[in-house]
């Protein structure tokens, strides 16, 4: 009997093993021997290249997906830095023939980072755009024309767009709706790291074209011109994540570049007549600081574009403490002084709220809340429904080759110089550390779950650029990832099975046969979504021009309305689930949309406040005696109370101030005008009012006042917290 129960056991338990390290995982890395992709973007580092002699040497390179000869299924085009691109063609059930030599499409010695792909001359195949950086060769982008036959040919500088200067990425979007592709190619100049603020500044007031991101306006006969200074968008930049989306639903695309160090975002608003007017400040209220990649989508939907952003702060304890340096608020309030916004070293998610009355979008930052905040050195961030139920998740790629901000190597560099050492810095002092990659999935309440784990993406490593495709037409999106000095990696999604979706593919016009820029609303009256289709995005990378939704346990029929990039609408009924919908642009079938203003539910009144209220903040750094703290507590105000204070059936209001200013007490008249009351707060002027209430203390049917003295200045007197009482009376307050 033993003999037999012992086998069963072990069998036992192999499966279940088995079962949990494979199966239950949501995404299985390929064998890159099976799937014929082996393309590794392996990098060298030696006494003469390496971080301390080139410190953007870790950037790595992206990833294209896309369907180049018009066969139904993406193909996978990889950009390296010392190694040769690759361009591999799907062949269907993932595996991928490398076509790169046949194709013409292997490059040169220059130092390519991002791709993008776009169909550039109209003739319906994809084209490729390569940006271009290094500082050892020529930094001219690249333009391979797809010929339609498996191969292309170079023409960047025939068409116009040899943009020299040094590249990251760049986006193709018709900013000027005359229905031409035009171009923004985003660039990051070698200069010095960690400079501080009035270095940036300095940089940003010279603001010399070669180290500002580029547009370029399509001619409409193959050739295209520059008009960065006349559109409005020359500034200078260090820009790592880019791009286009309409933010305010006017139906003109908008930019957002995603800056590293102190160069604070540009959020380029398109005011629809050729210039751009930059709002970042006026949008949103804080960014990250070390700005990297960044994907805009409609995560929550409700029809509006939303904001994601990473960092390079860890997750961990060990890691924060040994790579990461303390935010320092002298240099933090220096950087507010000299026009930067304020820039937090964090992952940002910025949510839409809405458009202002100035035609702007008004976002609040929820990276905590959400639980995304800290994801180490991330390079990039995608928004997609990996499990179809309808809500879109997040992938963030990880890891840095060296730990170049390690405390303990930099702390023996100072010890070194201070004593007047002389030593060559060694790069491999510094540890090389892989982390794992971050899945959040979507909790459909404006947080997200770390299922990296459960998924099956957390293996370590140093992964920059990546796309997802439906690689394999099973109906669920797989990841494309470009690591770097290992080979890249393929995740197949084996979700389909347990979810329905819709993938549509549109056909546009003439000159933009792929419809760059259209939006595709399903189900708007039921579970909506809503997705834009622009191909840039995450880090170096561009993805599939399929739109692809999550459906969940839904088997009903779709309703789809896309917007085209001219405006038209074209409804499209009860569309089966499971399925790639091909919808064409019927001009009999198309209307005009139309950009109702919606009616405001509040108007400001604040002329009617006689004088109008200044809140005066006074001047105290709680930093320095606490330097702990996770905001200023001394500057908690001001507060506001409102009440009918003079018994007339209208409602007045307090409102307090900072220490060295008073509060206010203002009452209205029957016309909804607010005068100054004046009353013995007045002479209290060394207080913080942190609080402020009306109510009847004295049970005498009219509302008396309560102050509470707050801050957090140091040295004060002994009864300085003690809070005041107002007694109104027939006299007054």
């Amino acid at each position: 009997m033993k003999k037999i129960i012992i086998p069963f056991i072990i069998l036992f338990i192999v499966f279940s093993c088995t079962k949990e390290g494979t199966i239950n995982k949501q995404f299985i890395a390929l064998d890159n021997t099976k799937s014929g992709v082996n393309f590794s973007n392996n990098i060298i580092e030696n006494d003469t290249l390496n971080y301390f002699s080139f410190p953007y040497l870790y950037l790595g390179a992206g990833v294209s997906v896309g369907d180049i000869n018009n066969d139904g299924l993406s193909d996978i085009y990889f950009t390296g830095n010392l190694t040769p691109n690759k361009l591999y063609l799907n062949k269907g059930n993932l595996q991928f023939e490398d076509i790169t030599e046949k194709a013409g499409i292997t490059g040169d010695n220059r130092w390519y980072s991002g791709t993008t792909m776009a169909d550039v001359n109209n003739d319906g195949f994809l084209d490729i755009y390569l940006s271009v950086s290094g500082k050892f060769n020529t930094t001219a982008n690249q333009l391979f024309i797809n010929n339609g036959d498996n191969t292309f040919t170079e023409k960047a500088a025939e068409y116009g767009i040899a943009d020299e200067s040094i590249s990251i990425q760049s986006t193709f979007f018709d900013y000027d709706k005359d229905g031409l592709l035009d171009l923004f190619v985003a660039n990051y100049p070698n200069v010095l790291v960690s400079m501080g603020n009035q270095y940036y500044k300095n940089k940003m007031d010279l603001n010399p074209h070669a180290d500002s991101g580029h547009l370029y306006e399509n001619n409409g006969n193959g050739t295209f011109s520059d008009v960065t200074k006349k559109s409005g968008v020359q500034n200078f930049g260090l820009t790592l994540g880019l791009v286009a989306s309409d933010f305010n639903n006017d139906g003109y695309q908008d930019l957002y570049l995603s800056n590293d160090f102190n160069v604070p975002d540009y959020l380029y608003q398109n005011n629809g007549d050729g210039t751009f007017t930059e709002i970042s400040k006026k949008a949103v209220k804080h960014t990250s600081m070390f700005g990297m990649g960044v994907d805009i989508n409609d995560f929550n939907n409700d029809g509006l574009a939303d904001i994601l952003q990473v960092d390079m702060t860890p997750s961990d304890f060990k890691r924060s403490k040994t790579n990461m340096a303390s935010m320092s608020p002298e240099t933090f309030y220096e950087s507010v002084a000299l026009g930067f916004n304020h820039q937090y070293m964090q992952n940002s998610l910025q949510l839409n709220n809405g458009i202002s009355n100035y035609n702007t979008p008004v976002f609040s930052e929820l990276s905590r809340f959400s639980n995304m905040s800290n994801t180490d050195w991330s390079w990039g961030a995608l928004f997609a429904d990996f499990d179809n139920d309808g809500w879109k998740d997040v992938f963030i790629s990880n890891g840095v080759k060296r730990d170049v901000n390690n405390n303990d190597v930099n702390a023996k560099y100072k010890s070194e110089n201070f004593f007047g050492e002389n030593k060559n810095k060694d790069f491999r002092l510094m540890p090389s550390t892989p982390i794992g990659n971050f899945a959040f999935a979507n909790n459909k309440n404006l947080s997200f779950s770390n299922v990296s784990k459960e998924w099956g993406l957390d293996t370590p490593g140093f992964s920059n650029g990546f796309a997802y495709a439906d690689l394999d037409l099973d109906g669920d999106l797989d990841l494309v990832i470009n690591n770097l000095d290992t080979p890249a990696t393929i995740y197949e999604n084996k979700n389909s099975k347990t979810s329905n979706y819709l993938r549509i593919q549109l056909q546009g016009i003439k000159n933009n046969p792929f419809a760059l820029g259209a939006k595709v609303i399903i189900n708007e009256t039921r579970t909506k979504q809503s997705q834009e289709l622009t191909l840039t995005r995450g880090y170096q990378s561009s993805v599939e021009t399929i739109l692809h939704f999550g459906l969940g346990e839904s088997k009903e029929k779709n309703q789809i309305k896309v917007i085209w990039p001219n405006g038209k609408i074209q409804l499209v009924k009860d569309a089966h689930p499971n399925q790639l919908l091909k919808i064409k642009y019927d001009s009999l079938n198309v209307r005009e949309e139309t950009f109702v203003k919606k009616s405001r539910d509040f108007v400001n009144i604040s002329t009617k406040i006689t004088p109008l209220f200044n809140h005066t903040e006074d001047i105290y750094n709680d930093f320095v005696n606490e330097p702990l703290l996770p905001h200023r507590y001394s500057q908690l105000g001001a507060k506001i109370a409102v009440g009918d204070i003079n018994l007339d059936g209208l409602e007045d209001f307090f409102i307090g101030n900072a220490k060295g200013s008073s509060g206010a007490m203002y009452i209205q008249n029957n016309n909804g005008e607010f005068t100054l009351q004046t009353g013995p707060w007045e002479q209290d002027l060394e207080y913080e009012d942190t609080g402020v209430l009306l109510f009847d203390a004295d049970k005498d049917k009219d509302l008396d006042l309560y102050v509470v003295n707050g801050g957090n200045h140091s040295n004060t007197k002994q009864d300085y917290y003690q809070d005041r009482l107002y007694i109104n009376t027939s006299s007054g307050l």
